[in-house]
């Protein structure tokens, strides 16, 4: 990795030791907080990464190390000594282990935790070269608008913040003060708030002003350099307002894939694809069925269950009754695999408050995979129901 420099990593036993080693030697500080009385995978990454001498040697002295030990359980003087060796650091992370990364300064560059904290030293290493990157632009971009004045200054400072590594509110200030009148149009953007946005859409949703809350997202999806997050929160709010004006499901659906589409593994990605599915997708064993799934004459429901039959044995699918004024009739429970019936439960069955006969059997010799459910079945004239699909394995013959 290109970040090792010697062979020994310069290392801090606290965070103030850290910060004032970092200022004297102009490093970033990698930080590693767990707790060794309760965080098990905090510790695996400690014993198997953090202390190996490989790992210390490709940090070098690129970087200042810090390791805190978030332990739960201490006494009074415990606690004490605890607050003295954090002194200066905001331990608020969204779950622990985490491993972050600050500039000399102590302003957080980016933080790894949860889904993201990397459980092998390459990855680990490859994320903390990517950020002292990334803050080494940051900071070239600083220096460039120093020599500038207005809209160039405005732009230089704008694409320092776009590196995603902190100092936001500092660099906003600089830039309303270098562009007064947002002549560069890049501060409207930065203000661009993805929860007042949905707020505002709200609030005219409320008033039933359906067609004006569509006319003034379009108004804000026309600025320009908008981030990928902030064109998803438009279109999650476009989503949200064609859901809420009523017979609007495949408007809605497509601004959610939209939204989607734009980074599948961002929140508001992952967030839009699961109201897409739930609002306007098909019946599913996530999200079970409503209202418009439903007809007063029998109709085949076809669900993707993929691996859920990997096993041979007997298994429940169980339609649930959970809202709704009418019952669910249901005729038969088949599972198919690539367009070949591969067991059926044919029988009457029905949901409602008075759920009978409503489990069916698929008993399997072989295991099943990429399998599909047929589910035939019908309500009332109101066709007004709404349940979920259960399938688990029976842990014995019956």
């Amino acid at each position: 990795m290109p970040i090792s420099l010697s062979a020994a990593p310069t290392s801090a036993d606290n965070w103030p030791e850290a910060l004032k080693l970092a200022k004297q030697q102009k490093k970033d500080i990698v930080l590693f907080v767990h707790g060794s009385n309760w965080n098990r995978l905090g510790e695996k990454f400690k014993t198997k990464i953090w202390d190996q001498t490989d790992f210390k040697s490709e940090l070098a002295d690129a970087v200042i190390s810090c390791r805190v030990d978030y332990r739960e359980g201490l006494d009074e003087d415990e606690k004490k000594a605890f607050n003295e060796s954090i002194k200066g650091l905001k331990l608020k992370f969204r779950s622990y282990p985490v491993l972050a990364l600050y500039d000399p300064e102590g302003r957080m560059i980016a933080q790894w935790c949860g889904s993201d904290f990397p459980l092998m030293a390459s990855q680990a290493l490859g994320l903390i070269e990517k950020g002292i990157q990334q803050r080494a632009q940051r900071d070239a971009l600083i220096a460039q608008a120093s020599s500038q004045q207005g809209i160039e200054k405005a732009e230089s400072l704008y694409d320092a913040i776009q590196t995603g590594t902190g100092m936001r509110a500092e660099l906003l200030k600089l830039m309303r003060e270098a562009d007064p009148n947002d002549q560069s149009g890049l501060i409207k953007i930065l203000e661009l708030n993805g929860r007042k946005t949905m707020g505002r859409a709200n609030q005219l949703i409320g008033e039933k002003k359906y067609e004006e809350a569509l006319q003034w997202l379009d108004e804000q999806a026309q600025i320009s350099k908008l981030s990928a997050e902030q064109k998803q929160w438009i279109l999650a709010a476009k989503g949200n307002v064609y859901r809420r004006w009523g017979n609007h499901l495949p408007e809605m659906e497509r601004e959610l894939m939209a939204a989607y589409a734009l980074d599948k593994e961002s929140p508001m990605g992952k967030a839009s694809y699961r109201l897409a599915k739930r609002f306007a997708g098909p019946v599913s064993l996530d999200y079970g069925w409503d209202s418009r799934h439903c007809s007063d004459t029998p109709v085949t429901w076809k669900i993707d269950v993929g691996d859920r039959f990997k096993q041979p044995g007997t298994y429940e699918v169980k339609l649930q009754y959970k809202r709704g004024k009418s019952a669910l009739s249901i005729d038969s429970v088949s599972l198919y695999q690539g367009g070949a019936l591969v067991v059926e439960d044919r029988h009457r069955g029905s949901t409602g408050h008075q759920s009978k006969n409503n489990t069916y059997l698929i008993r399997l010799d072989q295991p099943v995979s990429k399998g599909e459910l047929h589910i035939v079945c019908s309500t009332d004239s109101s066709k007004n129901s709404q349940g979920v699909i259960e399938v688990k394995a029976r842990s014995s013959e019956n």
